[in-house]
This record gives structure tokens, sequence and C-alpha cells, in this order.
């Protein structure tokens, strides 16, 4: 639309005020007639909406078809969002996981309550850790057990030279049990399958206890650099 002087004299800038034009003949008020002019030039096309449901996983699911089965889905998965540790095992990792199929696979039937919970702690990354007492108490201690600086969280856990050492030493073992190589999902989470064989059941049982003794190690060292 074309602006003219009249509209700019009267401070007349949007279709809604020359439709404020349209509705005063409607009510048999007094109209001015050059906006009057202007809004009769208009010409409005319309196109047929549908209005949707937008749902988390980013499916578009129409009004009409929207049931209270649906709604009450979205309300849950509202409150259930990941855990921020997902996120970051995602970014470390660059592999996806079936988080459910984790969470079972640790609450190993052989494993005791405190080594489901040593490794409950690591996989959420709510775990002591030479790291996280460098960042706490903002020091550049070594670890324990490789003596090197951790970088990160995850030191422990991937990276620590000797933890690897050990990974490698028992590898052996383990492929006996199930006849795959060690790898960083492993390291991570244990062997995550549907239905677990006993073999790996038994070989999360080792992994799982042996990360159990490298923690114990490290809450002992920071006990012992603690103590007064």
């Amino acid at each position: 639309m074309k602006l003219t002087k009249f509209c700019e004299d009267r401070g007349v800038f949007t279709f809604d005020q020359l439709l404020e034009e349209k509705i005063k003949t409607v009510r048999g008020q007094p109209v001015r007639q050059p906006l009057m002019k202007i809004s009769d030039q208009l010409v409005l096309q319309f196109t047929q909406r549908f209005d949707v449901l937008t749902l988390i996983n980013g499916d578009e699911v129409p009004f009409t078809a929207v049931t209270e089965k649906i709604l009450y889905e979205e309300a849950i998965m509202q409150k259930l969002r990941a855990h921020h540790c997902q996120e970051k095992w995602g970014n470390e990792l660059r592999v996806p996981f079936v988080w459910e199929d984790v969470w079972t696979s640790i609450h190993n039937q052989l494993s005791t309550n405190e080594t489901i919970d040593v490794i409950w702690r690591q996989v959420h990354l709510n775990f002591y850790t030479q790291y996280s007492y460098n960042k706490w108490h903002n020091t550049s201690g070594v670890c324990p057990l490789c003596h090197q600086v951790p970088q990160s969280i995850f030191h422990i856990i991937l990276y620590c030279h000797t933890v690897v050492r050990i990974w490698n030493d028992i590898e052996p073992l383990l492929i006996r049990l199930h006849n795959v190589r060690v790898s960083n999902e492993e390291k991570a989470f244990g062997i995550v399958q549907k239905k677990p064989s006993n073999g790996v059941l038994a070989r999360n049982w080792v992994t799982y206890l042996m990360r159990q003794v490298v923690s114990d190690v490290e809450i002992a060292h920071y006990a012992a650099i603690t103590v007064p």
C-alpha cells in the first residue's frame, strides 16, 4: 500500500486503522472518506489454517486428533527432562544410548548395592574425583593413580593411564566371558543389552567391581590429604 500525505498527516500507518473506518460504516458512524478509498482498494486473501499441537519430539498433531492420553503423556514428559549427565556423556562419547537400558544394566543382579551405588554415581557424574577436588579448591593436584593432572570429570573412568592399563590387563578375561573388545562405552556404562547373557552379566560384575575399587582408592587419597 502506498503511503499518502493524508495518512502521514493523521498518523495512519497500520492496516488496523483502516479496518476501524470499515467498522464505523457498520455502526453508522462518520468515516474519513480518504481512508475508506484506500481500504476499498485492498484485496485480502485468506488461506485455510490448521491448528496443531507440537509435541516434545517435534511431531505435530492436528487439534482435532489431540486426545487426553496425548496431553497426559506430554505433561509427564515435560517433567521428566533428561538428566544433565546424559548430554555430557553423549558429547564425550559421540554415540547414542537408550538410557533406560543403561540404568537396567547398572542394576546387575550379581553386584552388591554398594557397587551399584558407585556405578550409578559415576554415570550421573556425581562422584568424587581428583578433578572435582581441584575444581572445588582451585588447585592442580595430580590423579593418585597416574600422577597426571586430570582434565575432566571423565578422567578416572576413561583416560587415567593406570586405569586404562588395568582394562588392558583384564581384557583377555573379559573376552572369555563375552567375546568383544573393551570400548569406551563399556568403561562408562558396562555392556548394555536388552537381554544380557550370563557372560555379559559376569563381565559387568567384574568391571563394575574394578571401578568400585578404583573409586575407593581415590576416596582414600582424598581422606588422606584432607586430614588436619
